[in-house]
């Protein structure tokens, strides 16, 4: 099992939940180390580890099968990119994790507003 930061379109509500995370284990609302920027990169969000803002999202547990097809829905490794993370969790427990960020983007990029 691999712990996953889920933010954007795969927290629940959101477009990606019900295909991908309803099977999995929900450990809770997280937020990253103030270490990154938000992108929008047209219809869903992107990370970069550069910056100063922490990342509100969700923690999951998934499975080697969820986790490839996460990684499909991803790009990764071209697109985004799943790397290591450590994220806070709202009961306060820290936990390392991974999760996709947008490392390998060659297009241009702006930040959220």
């Amino acid at each position: 099992m691999t712990k996953v930061f889920c933010y954007g379109t795969l927290m629940r509500g959101h477009g990606n939940y019900e295909g991908y995370l309803t099977q999995s284990r929900f450990l809770g609302k997280a937020i990253s180390e103030p270490a990154f920027t938000m992108l929008h990169l047209g219809g869903f969000p992107g990370i970069i580890h550069s910056g100063n803002t922490a990342i509100h999202g969700e923690l999951y547990e998934v499975n080697q099968p969820t986790l490839a097809r996460l990684d499909r829905l991803e790009g990764h490794p071209s697109f985004y990119e799943r790397r290591p993370v450590t994220v806070v969790l709202e009961g306060g427990a820290t936990e390392a994790a991974e999760a996709s960020a947008a490392w390998n983007t060659r297009a241009p990029l702006a930040a959220h507003a």
